[in-house]
């Protein structure tokens, strides 16, 4: 189960990465809850991290079939046992990975303007 886990956070990444397109404007809106919901947990526990990218995909169809059909053509260091010592350093950068693609893939807030606090505190 680690390499199933290890590979639904990889295949996330290359969705986010490089086919942002299945991503509904919305998806991409709730973005912010899903790093939220991933800032709490571990850099070296793969399965609750899989769990939440999956809970949170069951939002958004196109996404959920996209993560079922992605094919990634690097070699998959998803193979490396859990015995062998490489394992926690691939799980801890795959995680941290995940984190980061999540931060750096959300939409930018429209930027406030003048008339827009003027507006508030009026």
């Amino acid at each position: 189960m680690g390499q199933e886990a290890i590979r639904i956070i990889k295949d996330f990444v290359e969705l986010l990465a490089k086919k942002r397109s299945v991503f509904p404007l919305e998806a991409l809106a709730d973005l912010p809850q899903l790093e939220q919901n991933l800032a709490g947990l571990s850099d070296n526990d793969p399965y609750p991290v899989a769990e939440t990218v999956v809970n949170w995909c069951q939002k958004y169809t196109s996404i959920k079939e996209a993560l079922r059909t992605v094919q990634r053509y690097e070699v998959g260091d998803e193979e490396i046992p859990p015995t062998d010592p490489k394992y926690e350093e691939m799980m801890t950068r795959n995680i941290t990975l995940l984190k980061q693609t999540v931060q750096s893939a959300q939409l930018p807030l429209p930027p406030t303007t003048d008339s827009d606090k003027n507006k508030q505190n009026g």
